[in-house]
């Protein structure tokens, strides 16, 4: 089973773009660069302190009615999992009709050739030429697959390893990026008037930090939401017209619209609230860099080394091989 090739770049652009339009709007927005955590006061889950004040005190932002004001926004606890572990189940959500629509189809599949093969006592004389010719199909249909993006399971195994490496670049960026870009600047600030106050100490947070967040949404979400787009439509105009798996295409992109726009709802408040311009703009930036380097990798590296996957395919063949 050939591994599958990328798709989405269309819907990719149109996402980074938006995140851009969603960054700048925020920026325009903006009373202070960003927020700093503070100690959580008891009964709080977060505390944030305005710095660009120095009568401020910390607000806390519940999980519950977010009544402190800036920089609390509504939901702020529910799209905070988006950005916790929970984010790699978050962005498979769009690919869950198409998987339980190939898992049921291979289901029936099964079912058919177990009746076959139970009413037939002996091997087929001629069954030799008819597995042949099932074979060369099967390899122009996975081929086909391929191209339309893959089977749902081959896009299972190319998100999981897009996930990984947007992972790996970060924690990257935050050992060798970031020290160079603090250098660049100067450093982190030596003084601020709420050093020591409310658990803070060296002027946390007034340094440069590149937003996890939104290099989160770019390169895990984006990147895999954009792929899904495509290849959940192509996969099944290629499999029967567009017609049998339509009802798999309208739930992955209802899907796909759904968690994207969380994304922006998210990332506008990451941008006006708890992130410089510059932080978010450089991690859209390193976001659009980190797919543009995966899509280049797999198509030049992986799929060359790896050029196929072990066939979980259920063959329809007439002829029964002996």
């Amino acid at each position: 089973m050939p591994l599958p090739a990328v798709r989405g770049v269309l819907p990719f652009a149109v996402a980074v773009l938006s995140a851009w339009l969603v960054v700048i709007a925020a920026s325009a927005a903006k009373m202070c660069p960003k927020h700093v955590r503070a100690r959580a006061q008891d009964g709080c889950r977060s505390s944030w302190l305005d710095p660009c004040s120095a009568e401020a005190t910390p607000v806390c932002c519940d999980g519950g009615a977010m009544l402190g004001g800036a920089p609390c926004y509504p939901m702020m606890a529910a799209t905070h999992m988006m950005t916790s572990l929970v984010a790699w189940p978050i962005a498979l959500l769009p690919l869950l009709p198409s998987l339980l629509a190939e898992l049921w189809q291979r289901a029936l599949l099964w079912r058919s050739q177990h009746q076959r093969s139970a009413q037939r006592s002996g091997a087929v004389a001629d069954g030799g030429g008819g597995g042949g010719g099932g074979g060369s199909s099967s390899a122009v249909a996975a081929g086909a697959d391929a191209a339309a993006g893959g089977r749902p399971t081959q896009r299972l195994f190319l998100y999981l390893c897009a996930m990984t490496w947007r992972a790996a670049v970060y924690q990257l960026c935050v050992l060798v990026l970031k020290p160079l870009l603090l250098l660049a600047l100067g450093g982190a600030p030596s003084a601020c008037w709420y050093e020591g106050r409310w658990g803070l100490g060296r002027c946390k947070g007034a340094e440069f930090s590149l937003s996890d967040h939104v290099v989160l949404f770019v390169a895990h979400y984006f990147a895999v939401l954009a792929h899904e787009w495509d290849a959940a439509a192509a996969a099944a105009a290629q499999q029967g017209g567009g017609g049998g798996g339509g009802g798999s295409v309208l739930a992955a992109r209802a899907a796909v619209l759904s968690c994207g726009a969380a994304c922006l709802y998210q990332l506008y408040f990451t941008a006006r609230f708890f992130h410089s311009a510059p932080e978010c703009v450089s991690a859209v930036a390193v976001g659009v860099l980190a797919v543009l380097a995966f899509v280049t990798l797999w198509q030049k590296v992986v799929r060359a080394v790896l050029p196929s996957l072990p066939s979980l395919r259920i063959e329809t063949t007439k002829g029964v091989q002996s």
